[in-house]
């Protein structure tokens, strides 16, 4: 086993893990482009993958990595977005 191969091990592992972890949860559709991203399919492999709905297929896999970047970096929840155990007040 190289080292190579460990370090992708271990990226499928925690990419899969934040994704568990999302809130809202993340739905089948999600997972489904999340397996063709770690497979190292290309944005438009992706899409034609799927058969339909380009735009929206792409749309769909672009707010996920946002999702999974947010949650890695620990960023959480965008702004505006009302979150539980937030100490903010909601006019």
């Amino acid at each position: 086993m190289t080292p190579g191969a460990d370090g992708v091990r271990r990226a499928t592992r925690l990419l899969k893990a934040t994704m568990e972890s999302l809130t809202p949860a993340a739905t089948e559709h999600e997972h489904r482009i999340l397996d063709h991203i770690i497979d190292g399919q290309t944005d438009s492999q992706v899409v034609e993958s799927f058969g339909t709905d380009s735009p929206r297929i792409a749309a769909d896999a672009t707010a996920l990595v946002e999702s999974l970047t947010r949650a890695l970096l620990g960023e959480g929840t965008p702004p505006g977005e009302p979150v539980a155990d937030r100490h903010r007040r909601h006019d």
